[in-house]
């Protein structure tokens, strides 16, 4: 096991391992087995009468071995299988089989567990009495099933962003909850970091009175970007869009603060930097050029046949220019809120500098800040007879841990949700108002068109006064 604090630093030191391996003699055939006496179970017998002594009394006998060569119903080869390790002891096994009840009782017993620790499937698991609540960390798109899979059963729902990547899949998780009367939980993370509850805290006091306006951007380190065109995230029918894959956190935030339901959404964007380069292969490790966004892996992995589709974006050093792929690279939004407030995000995937910044205008002051610098700073509309010094106060905030120390925080406030009823701050209504303004914004940006999404929100039951509460222009 490797300790680390990121994971770079973590892969850079698995380098650095050394491992001793004991050479043993492969078993790879029956007869290997047989001299072995290597049996993955004990061997069944289907006997009747006295076959031994009725053989031996038996006038003519042929003498020999016979080769079938089939493998019962369950084929483990690896031309027509695949094994996924998951967490800790987690391994998902994709085969063909006639009789996956009967699989599930021979792998328990071939490991010596217990039946209910081999599940066949998504029914299986979301169906069983000690389970309360499911997580969903699927890729994007495959977040419907598992997740009505798991409302249909009684089951809670804790589902990571973004709850879907079509309006029609959000309809389908939403309705589910709504029918189940079960709880839908998305993994908002920033609102739990104490940077964005921060900021909250102050709108809710009325420090700035009235929002007006609010800019927010996300620009992600140029690395990461190159990420992003490794990673099956850089398809959209994986993802939906690049804005809801990555930024539906920040779009999140945006409703939060404004307290609003966006009406009217407009959007430009496009691929600026990461488009195909006629002077680089498709692999870095075949590539002479000086690159900066360049992967360096050691060791090599093997060179697949053709470009696979579903890649993570660290275990194949595939040329980010060159890569297939359909996201955007920088795009940019105006969304205007049911109660007036305006709002513009922007996000770039090739920033030398990462920001995650906000600069709210409310009608008595205004709050800026960035969750990389861990501060935010507010000041007041009030005449100091010095222009140039404006009356800042600073609020530090601690970023330990992912997403600015939101991750940490989250899984418990779940719980609490769980166990003793208290509300929280990302539930469902929150994924989907997320999603489908992620969505609408994409449509603009494609038609060229403004948006409007009041017929939207009457389709959902959401126009429920959203903004008739603190922060919002009334």
């Amino acid at each position: 096991a490797v300790v680390a604090e990121t994971r770079d630093a973590a892969r850079r030191a698995t380098r650095r391992a050394r491992i001793d391996v004991d050479t043993a003699a492969p078993r790879v055939t029956v007869d290997d087995g047989l001299a072995a006496g290597a049996e993955v179970l004990a061997p069944y017998e289907l006997r009747r009468g006295e076959p031994a002594s009725a053989i031996a009394a038996a006038p003519h006998r042929l003498d020999g071995v016979l080769r079938i060569g089939g493998q019962e119903h369950f084929y483990l080869e690896g031309q027509v299988a695949l094994a996924v390790p998951g967490e800790e002891d987690e391994m998902q096994i994709y085969s063909s089989t006639q009789h996956p009840s009967e699989v599930q009782h021979l792998v328990a017993r071939m490991l010596g567990a217990p039946d209910a620790a081999v599940v066949d499937g998504i029914e299986q698991v979301v169906g069983r009495d000690d389970v309360d609540l499911v997580i969903v960390g699927s890729p994007d798109h495959a977040h419907r099933e598992p997740a009505v899979a798991a409302f249909e059963h009684g089951k809670h729902v804790f589902c990571e962003k973004p709850l879907a990547t079509t309006a029609e899949d959000c309809r389908a998780i939403w309705s589910a909850a709504q029918a189940a009367e079960r709880e839908l939980i998305v993994g908002f993370v920033l609102r739990y970091a104490p940077f964005y509850r921060g900021i909250k805290q102050r709108l809710d006091n009325g420090d700035l009175g009235p929002i007006m306006s609010i800019e927010a951007n996300e620009n992600l380190p140029f690395a990461q970007g190159a990420f992003f065109r490794r990673d099956w995230r850089r398809f959209r029918r994986f993802t939906g869009t690049y804005l809801l894959e990555k930024c539906c956190h920040d779009l999140d935030i945006l409703c939060w603060f404004a307290d609003s339901l966006p009406r009217r959404v407009a959007s430009f964007g496009g691929r600026s930097f990461f488009r195909p380069r006629g002077d680089a292969p498709l692999y870095c490790r075949d590539c002479d050029l000086e690159c900066a966004h360049r992967l360096v892996l050691d060791p090599l992995p093997p060179k697949p046949e053709a470009e696979p589709a579903l890649t993570r974006g660290k275990d194949l050093d595939l040329c980010c220019f060159n890569s297939a792929q359909d996201i955007v690279d920088n795009q940019v939004v105006i969304i205007e809120f049911a109660n007036g407030i305006r709002a513009t995000f922007h996000s770039n995937q090739n920033a030398a500098s990462p920001s995650r910044r906000m600069y709210l205008v409310g009608e008595r002051g205004c709050i800026e800040g960035d969750i990389y610098w861990g501060f935010f700073q507010y000041a007041p509309i009030r005449y100091t007879g010095d222009w140039e010094g404006l009356p800042w106060e600073r609020t530090e905030v601690v970023r330990a841990g992912q997403h600015g120390g939101g991750d940490e925080s989250q899984f418990g406030d779940c719980l609490r949700r769980l166990r003793e009823g208290r509300p929280m701050m990302s539930g469902g209504r929150e994924g989907l108002v997320a999603c489908v303004t992620a969505l609408a914004i994409d449509e603009a940006r494609s038609t060229g068109t403004v948006v409007d999404l009041a017929e939207t929100w009457d389709a959902y039951g959401l126009n429920d006064g959203a903004g008739e509460t603190s922060g919002g222009r009334r």
